[in-house]
């Protein structure tokens, strides 16, 4: 019997091998609007979402364009790679084995909604999630913060502590996890620094997610 009654995905790095996709989009996006990336950008934007990052730029550059559409702009620079990405080790069994048990599933992302949809439909899992929430619904809170996991578990019409958030993120397991949540690190190329914190601080540490399913199943 699994010691949690709902699942809560993210969806880069965790469903999907995808954490590298967005290497350089911004570089080139912002050179083709005639912009050179501002020095020192990515640690500048560090804690920031992808469209709170877009906010920033519009504001140094007076662009006229919203956070959103620039997203969008890049998403579509690389629809069709992201689309075609694999996925994480095991995603589909263990999708297949929480389904036959009945255990609800969301996914909670940083990343636009119809880009999320896009993603998740074109490898077929969409069928699996009760919900899809993405963090720009919400004020477009960065992971720091537990309302994309609040909200998904309250899709899901469970308590956070009978939920478990998988995530490839250590500060998005730290947030989980201090908001009651059980956690599942999954490992993923950019978390191998970090991977050591993380197998300490969740509950599950994976780099397969069918070490989740019984042996009997």
């Amino acid at each position: 019997m699994l010691p949690f009654r709902a699942a809560i995905f993210d969806m880069d790095g965790t469903l999907t091998q995808s954490t590298h996709i967005w290497d350089g989009v911004t570089d080139r996006y912002i050179e083709q609007l005639g912009h050179p990336l501002p020095e020192h950008y990515y640690q500048r934007i560090q804690g920031r979402t992808y469209e709170q990052a877009m906010a920033w730029l519009i504001a140094l550059y007076g662009l006229d364009k919203t956070p959103g559409q620039m997203v969008f702009e890049q998403y579509q620079m690389i629809r069709d790679r992201y689309c075609a990405v694999p996925l994480k080790p095991g995603v589909l069994p263990f999708l297949q084995y929480l389904k036959g048990e009945g255990v609800p599933c969301a996914v909670a992302t940083l990343a636009d909604s119809r880009v999320a949809a896009e993603v998740l439909g074109a490898h077929g899992l969409l069928p699996y999630f009760a919900a899809v929430v993405s963090a720009v619904e919400l004020d477009d809170k960065p992971k720091s913060d537990p309302a994309v996991f609040l909200e998904a578990a309250a899709r899901l019409q469970t308590p956070a502590g009978d939920c478990a958030v998988f995530e490839d993120s250590l500060l998005a397991v730290e947030t989980a996890k201090g908001a009651g949540f059980r956690t599942a690190a999954i490992a993923d190329d950019k978390n191998a620094a970090q991977w050591d914190r993380l197998c300490t601080l969740a509950d599950w540490a994976l780099h397969d997610y069918r070490e989740l399913i019984p042996a009997a199943e």
